[in-house]
């Protein structure tokens, strides 16, 4: 189809669903909410403070094979919204008492994208993590479709800001709006959850204190070490590099986790740390950085991956440069149990994000060395019919990381997907290109 043509047929099918969506009630899709607002906790006040300065998107890509019109995309969305209260949210900064307000929605549509070829998501991909919006009227939320009705494939680009999301949620949010789009049902609309602080069991005084002292204790050895031994930059823009293993490849590397009596986020943490030295023989303290999940750690509210929200703390690892894999592995999957398993995690989860925001300055640089989050599987089906999954990439805007590399996994039907996130003022892509391939080379050199 000629160029012109597909942005003929684009802009008519955006023209078909908005008047779709006007000729239908809106009380019959989304429930009465009074509008009110919702102060933001400790976490919610910490991104607020970053997205001044940076960007601060999150972003999911759906790559599809087969049929997806855009219109049907539309009413999956506008299903999505009625479910999930966040996604009818706005956030007002007001400089001293960010909330949100829930109540005062736009409604969601895709933002459809004339496709031009197969690395086009990427240049999408990039421009939404660069993009920064701090007007009280921006939306948290948006979904850009890379679309072309006569291609075999797509791409849906979903964005939202930190403040209302982390990867977990995001996750679970890609898979609930493929299977709409699919037409499977609505499931029953989830409740509007208080702030984090609320949620947390109660922690004495000097709980809270003794285990910030810790985290900071350990930040602060990393970081003296760092100082004293590297020139730091600034981060800038956001770059995204991709591999991925083979079903073989990834079987292989589960089992010799198993059999080697760790995980395979252990080898990834191992390996990912073995790549970044920046020179053979290296014995300098180096550092990771890994989100945890606190949704099963708070025990006495029953929270899931489908409630949309921020739910995550940091856990910051150290170790010495050099060794090998599987006994690096061990000893950092060691580290990260003892610390989640730990009553200190839920307790220093307020004060490190407000003791986050003194860090924030616009010319700061980045902290620790790598950053590694490994989502695990992706909640998709084989097929949905007249369309199938066949590609699953993430990213964040690089300005938000303490890293200067970070790592992106998950496993997409046997496959295990590796996401670099990095900012080339602060790592050249040729550096990076290679870090990458010398961490799939590690875990895959079994």
């Amino acid at each position: 189809m000629h160029p012109g043509k597909i942005a003929r047929h684009l802009k008519a099918s955006q023209r078909a669903s908005e008047a779709r969506e006007e000729a239908s009630d809106p009380a019959a899709d989304f429930p009465r909410v009074v509008v009110h607002r919702q102060p933001l906790d400790a976490s919610g006040r910490f991104f607020v403070a970053l997205r001044r300065f940076f960007p601060t998107q999150l972003a999911r890509v759906i790559a599809v094979e087969g049929s997806l019109p855009p219109h049907e995309l539309a009413t999956a969305l506008r299903t999505l919204q009625a479910r999930h209260p966040m996604l009818r949210a706005r956030l007002l900064d007001d400089g001293v008492a960010p909330s949100f307000e829930h109540g005062a929605y736009t409604t969601l549509r895709p933002l459809l994208v004339e496709r031009t070829s197969a690395r086009h998501w990427q240049t999408v991909l990039t421009s939404v993590l660069a993009t920064r919006d701090g007007r009280a009227s921006a939306p948290l939320f948006a979904a850009h479709y890379v679309y072309d009705p006569e291609a075999a494939r797509s791409e849906l680009v979903l964005v939202a800001d930190h403040t209302v999301a982390d990867g977990v949620s995001m996750n679970h949010l890609c898979a609930e709006l493929i299977g709409l789009c699919a037409g499977r049902a609505s499931l029953p609309a989830r409740p509007l959850l208080p702030p984090l602080e609320e949620l947390l069991p109660h922690a004495s005084p000097w709980l809270r204190a003794a285990s910030f002292g810790t985290a900071l204790a350990r930040l602060t050895r990393v970081v003296l070490t760092r100082s004293l031994r590297e020139r730091r930059t600034p981060v800038g823009g956001t770059s995204h590099l991709h591999r991925e293993l083979t079903v073989e490849q990834t079987s292989r590397l589960l089992e010799r986790a198993r059999t080697e009596r760790t995980t395979v986020t252990g080898a990834l943490m191992a390996a990912a740390m073995l790549a970044l030295e920046l020179h053979p023989g290296d014995r300098s303290r180096r550092a990771i950085t890994v989100p945890v999940d606190l949704r099963t750690r708070i025990r006495e509210h029953e929270l899931s991956a489908a409630d949309l929200g921020h739910f995550t703390s940091v856990v910051y690892l150290a170790a010495h440069g050099g060794g090998t894999l599987w006994p690096l592995a061990r000893q950092l999957k060691s580290q990260l149990e003892q610390t989640v398993g730990s009553p200190h995690l839920l307790a220093a989860v307020p004060l490190i994000y407000r003791a986050g925001r003194l860090f924030l300055r616009r010319a700061r640089p980045p902290l620790s060395h790598a950053m590694v989050s490994n989502s695990g599987v992706v909640p998709f089906e084989s097929s949905y019919g007249a369309f199938r999954v066949v590609g699953f990439y993430s990213g964040t805007s690089a300005p938000m990381l303490s890293a200067d590399q970070a790592y992106f996994c998950n496993t997409l039907h046997g496959r295990l997907s590796i996401n670099a996130i990095f900012s080339e003022q602060v790592v050249t892509r040729e550096r990076a290109e290679r870090a990458l391939d010398d961490l799939v080379d590690s875990l895959t050199r079994l």
